[in-house]
């Protein structure tokens, strides 16, 4: 493929697909949005306007569809609708038609789950397992806030659960996205990219909604901060459950960056505010479910996971009571 001439796709106008798109459409590459929700306001537009301490820039017009048939052939699809959002569309079945035949999906979504349901449409080699570490916002269905962090960390999906190694495949990516000024790292195996990432997101978004609380709030207060302590240690153990070894290290340096961080409410936080459906079957009943068949248990995280239904299925009811 001739880089010059790459087409790309964003499944998903939100935080993360508009940041990450408008980055590649200011490099010059050719991006389609696919966007149901806010599609309206931002036809209007027709321009997405990022801010960020990267350097503030527009991009217009953009390519906006809200209909999956209009989509152009694409090298690579960035899939970034949050989870619930896929499980109750005919998205990933529709994949096939607009993604070319030597082309791949990035698998952008957190926690676990979605390669293998991706899996049963297209092949095994075509999936990307592609997790962001960034701090976005969207202001406004057309203006995007970056606050901090950016990363990719890119690693090829394989059917065996097995480290797949670098790939030529990804070395290409990583200098494709590289050119728009997205920074990216290549890792050897996605399951272990996958449980690093929930290290820190499982306790900071899913307390963040028990607790109603900041990143900031959460960090300032001992009980809080041993809470995510605990949480932190049965992820741990949940990783080495699946043979993926995470230093425990690792959560001091989460928590040690995580203080460093503008205080911001988190992507599940927002979700709840806005009453959206919340992340938490494949951010933690996959990996309790996981290290169960392993004979793991994880009593905090299920715990967790049932105040996090209650609170979803009864948002009114919890409101109140608070």
């Amino acid at each position: 493929m001739n880089s010059e001439k790459l087409t790309f796709g964003v499944i998903g106008l939100g935080n993360i697909g508009g940041f990450y798109g408008a980055k590649l459409q200011n490099a010059g590459y050719s991006v389609t949005f696919f966007e149901e929700y806010h599609y309206k306001a931002i036809e209007k537009e027709k321009v997405l306007s990022v801010k960020s301490p990267q350097g503030d820039f527009q991009v217009e017009p953009i390519h906006l569809t809200n209909d999956l048939a209009q989509m152009p052939k694409c090298d690579y699809v960035l899939l970034t609708l949050k989870s619930p959002q896929l499980d109750n569309s005919s998205i990933l079945s529709q994949l096939p038609s607009f993604l070319k035949p030597n082309g791949a999906v990035l698998v952008m979504q957190n926690g676990f789950g979605t390669e293998e349901k991706i899996e049963k449409y297209i092949k095994p080699s075509q999936i990307i397992t592609a997790v962001p570490f960034i701090i976005v916002q969207r202001t406004s269905p057309n203006r995007i806030m970056h606050l901090d962090y950016g990363l990719i960390s890119l690693a090829d999906y394989t059917v065996s659960n097995e480290p797949a190694g670098i790939s030529p495949r990804l070395e290409k990516l990583e200098s494709i996205l590289k050119s728009a000024d997205i920074e990216c790292s290549l890792e050897e195996d996605y399951q272990t990219v996958r449980w690093q990432k929930l290290l820190w997101y499982i306790p900071f978004n899913a307390l963040a909604v028990v607790l109603n609380a900041n990143s900031k709030q959460l960090l300032t207060n001992a009980n809080s901060c041993t809470m995510i302590n605990e949480l932190m240690l049965e992820i741990v153990a949940a990783a080495k459950s699946q043979g993926r070894d995470i230093s425990e290290e690792l959560v001091n340096q989460w928590m040690r960056s995580t203080q460093h961080m503008e205080p911001y409410p988190t992507s599940m936080k927002t979700d709840f505010d806005l009453k959206r459906p919340l992340e938490i079957e494949s951010l933690i009943k996959e990996p309790i479910r996981r290290a169960k068949s392993q004979g793991v248990t994880l009593p905090k995280m299920e715990f967790l996971y049932s105040q996090l239904k209650f609170i979803e299925e009864h948002s009114l009811a919890f409101g109140q009571l608070v």
